[in-house]
């Protein structure tokens, strides 16, 4: 299935308004496989106020995380030191996909995209990382033809690198998996410094762009 048909069939599933991932990282785990997500179209239920660590399938924790120095390439082909990026201060969403994922990855991707839209003019302070779990395949081209299919805006960066550069910054921040078609329905979001918020399971558009926007509003204070 090409890329942009897989994008076709997730927006067609998803619809206009939300995309919610029920993808859990139990079934991730004992599955192995990324064909048993179902998606609800029941907003109300899912989008209910974040008022503790877990809602509606989907948890979240502040962590600490410190970028390795490593070296990668973006879907054009720039060198990009991620450590040194997070330098510069300001919210940075990050997640980990790869361009022949049939199932997981599209899903995420969309939500990214949608939650990019949901930001409207704030995106452009916004950068968005998608690092690629198989680095061995997925080159700057066919990442590039992955970020044209979402529609990637230019603060949204596809990564890739050496297996052993992947692999230290998925162990940095607790997203390595065995099998890469079991890995987690992860974002991440950097608050400031080495803060992260770690948000896994049912995580929405409009929990990302909520939650991006109050790193936002803070950075102002």
């Amino acid at each position: 299935m090409s890329i942009s048909l897989q994008r076709r069939n997730v927006i067609k599933t998803l619809g206009a308004s939300l995309i919610v991932c029920s993808c859990s990282r139990a079934a991730a785990h004992s599955q192995h496989q990324h064909n048993d997500e179902q998606m609800s179209d029941d907003a109300e239920s899912i989008l209910q106020p974040d008022t503790g660590n877990t809602v509606a399938g989907h948890s979240q924790i502040q962590a600490r995380y410190s970028m390795p120095p490593v070296y990668l390439l973006d879907q054009n082909g720039s060198s990009v030191d991620l450590a040194r990026q997070l330098n510069t201060p300001g919210p940075v969403l990050l997640n980990f996909i790869f361009t022949s994922c049939p199932g997981i990855c599209p899903i995420l991707s969309a939500v990214l995209a949608q939650a990019s839209q949901l930001l409207g003019e704030d995106r452009q302070r916004v950068r968005m990382w998608s690092l690629s779990i198989d680095p061995d395949n997925d080159r700057p081209e066919q990442l590039r033809q992955y970020a044209n299919a979402f529609n990637a805006h230019e603060q949204w960066r596809f990564l890739t690198g050496s297996a052993a550069a992947v692999m230290q910054i998925r162990q940095a921040f607790g997203a390595e998996s065995d099998n890469k078609m079991a890995h987690l329905p992860l974002f991440l979001i950097r608050q400031q410094h080495d803060e992260w918020l770690r948000m896994e399971g049912d995580v929405t558009p409009m929990m990302l762009a909520t939650e991006v926007q109050g790193v936002l509003l803070a950075s102002q204070q």
